[in-house]
């Protein structure tokens, strides 16, 4: 017969079975006997550092402590190393979890205070450096995030840093000191920086899962600020001293070893924890407060309501500790803007949690309190004779913002170009110090009518993004959250008038943050369809048309 295609012949599969199979030297197998031993002990080692690491207060608690023993040890260089890898096992246990960066960059703000640099540079604008290499990377390589519906941040963002630019080209342009021209270089740096930071937030936060732990964190560093700022007001301690982690030098108004010098009032000491200043302890909190708010009224589960509750009472209870006129005023804006967000039944929780928490004040931190009346009650009496020193002083800065606003009003005198120390001839007369404890006055010195209306334009696109997500969101949970960003950001937006705020690094790093997570909720509102988008969208464009009765599903 015809041997069929493919078939052996007999003699070849005889020949084959018949055939001793050759043994691998000892060589061979001892390589792969090694081979195989290493890679069980690497994926055992792996495993076992993923279940030590998944404990997250296990995580923080090695972290911190390693941070102790490097400054007992006084090997400020082998505890950065230990901080550097400890991180560094965190970022690989999440796998290059873009929310890695956002972490690290609100700890960085939140908890890490500001007077302690890291590299001669804050470590925030370092974050903030990166995420905009991240951000770049990410949108050259794979576009934008597919999201729902798209947001208008992207642009403000980069109108805000052409703004900027300008006036740093204008402060470039004409003869200036070395310090001043220093100061412009840092300062166009930490701008492209936080506004990175705000373009990485509002690119990965279209994400839920991130929105949601992103809210979380920003109520737990807001609460952690008052704690510092609570301990520190009663034992007499500068806690903010003992976060300084290894590695790290001291600058700022400390002494040798990195003590703040606080202030006192009506016979009280300042206290504001992890912040560098009382006004920036109040602007952070007070823009945690919404938040935390939210948390405790539509939490998604009695755990996460148990937490905004907790962590509005930290924030309430810790704020007066700064002994801040602006204390006074940002919470009775913040607790109007909380309240008008809410309905009825639930204004009158907050109400009542308000008034338990005044009550425990007033019982348990006596003097502290009695300074907050006295602070509220100088507003309209002549009890605090600062009050009227501060406010003559700010009104006499206004005439020499006007002569120097007339004088150049378009780019301003250049960004960095105020320098308090030194003295300067403004309307025929020499001032020996200018300082403007008001961030819009600032930007119209130093930047005139394009740099104020950056920054105004900046914030007003945040609040609409946000307020715009409200109105299209169809959960209560939803429109809640984004009616809390956009109230966090017209708090700041207050608070700026009332101190340099884009001086602080803090404050401007929360505030781009604020921003960015606006845009990511007008990117995408979570509970709803693409479907169900375009029809909220059709019905909230048509204005004074009757509405048409929903299909049927």
């Amino acid at each position: 017969m015809t041997q069929q295609l493919g078939e052996r012949p007999a003699s070849a599969e005889h020949t084959s079975k018949t055939e001793p199979q050759q043994r691998p030297s000892f060589l061979r197998r001892l390589y792969i006997k090694g081979k195989w031993w290493f890679r069980w002990a690497v994926a055992r080692s792996q495993k076992s550092v993923n279940d030590v690491l998944a404990n997250r207060f296990f995580t923080v608690g090695l972290l911190w402590s390693l941070v102790i023993v490097g400054n007992l040890l006084l090997v400020p260089n082998i505890g950065s190393l230990l901080v550097i890898g400890t991180v560094a096992a965190g970022v690989v246990r999440s796998g290059l979890n873009p929310f890695t960066t956002i972490i690290t960059f609100v700890v960085a703000i939140y908890v890490i205070p500001a007077r302690f640099a890291f590299l001669g540079s804050s470590l925030s604008m370092m974050i903030g450096l990166g995420a905009t290499c991240l951000w770049l990377f990410h949108r050259m390589a794979n576009g934008s995030i597919k999201s729902e519906r798209s947001h208008r941040m992207d642009r403000w963002f980069l109108i805000f840093l052409v703004a900027k630019l300008l006036t740093y080209i204008n402060a470039q342009l004409h003869f200036r000191p070395d310090n001043l021209v220093a100061n412009a270089d840092r300062q166009i740096i930490v701008f492209v920086a936080f506004a990175g930071i705000g373009l990485y937030v509002a690119e990965v936060a279209k994400d839920p899962r991130i929105m949601q732990r992103l809210v979380n964190l920003l109520v737990a560093g807001g609460a952690f600020m008052a704690v510092t700022a609570i301990l520190e007001q009663q034992t007499g301690l500068d806690i903010g001293s003992m976060l300084r982690p290894p590695g790290f030098t001291v600058g700022g108004r400390t002494d040798g070893e990195g003590v703040l010098l606080a202030p006192e009032r009506f016979g009280v000491r300042r206290a504001f924890g992890s912040a560098s200043g009382p006004l920036e302890f109040t602007t952070m909190i007070l823009a945690a407060l919404p938040l935390a708010i939210h948390r405790a009224v539509y939490g998604r589960n009695l755990r996460e309501r148990r937490f905004g509750i907790i962590m509005s009472f930290i924030i309430i209870v810790g704020l007066p500790m700064s002994v801040s006129r602006t204390s006074v005023v940002g919470l009775l804006f913040a607790l109007i803007l909380i309240g008008l967000g809410l309905k009825s039944p639930e204004r009158r929780r907050l109400a009542a949690g308000f008034g338990v928490t005044a009550l425990f004040l007033l019982v348990t931190f006596s003097a502290v309190s009695s300074a907050f009346v006295q602070l509220t009650t100088s507003f309209v009496s002549d009890s605090d004779s600062s009050t009227a020193l501060q406010v003559d002083g700010r009104t006499r800065d206004y005439e020499i913002v006007g002569s120097l606003f007339i004088d150049r009003p378009i780019l301003g005198t250049g960004l960095a170009s105020n320098d308090p120390s030194q003295p300067r001839l403004v309307a025929g007369r020499r001032v020996r110090s200018l300082f403007l404890d008001n961030q819009y006055l600032t930007e119209i010195v130093v930047g005139g009518v394009v740099s104020l209306g950056a920054l105004i334009g900046i914030q007003a696109a945040g609040i609409r993004a946000a307020r715009r997500a409200r109105r299209i969101a169809a959960d209560p949970r939803d429109r809640n959250l984004a009616y809390s960003v956009s109230a966090s950001i017209m708090i700041m937006a207050l608070t700026f008038g009332f101190f340099d705020a884009l001086s602080f690094r803090s404050t401007t790093g929360l505030f781009f943050v604020l921003l960015g997570l606006a845009g990511a909720l007008e990117a995408n509102v979570l509970s709803l369809k693409p479907e169900a988008v375009q029809e909220r969208l059709g019905r909230l464009e048509t204005v004074g048309s009757p509405q048409q009765p929903a299909p049927a599903s």
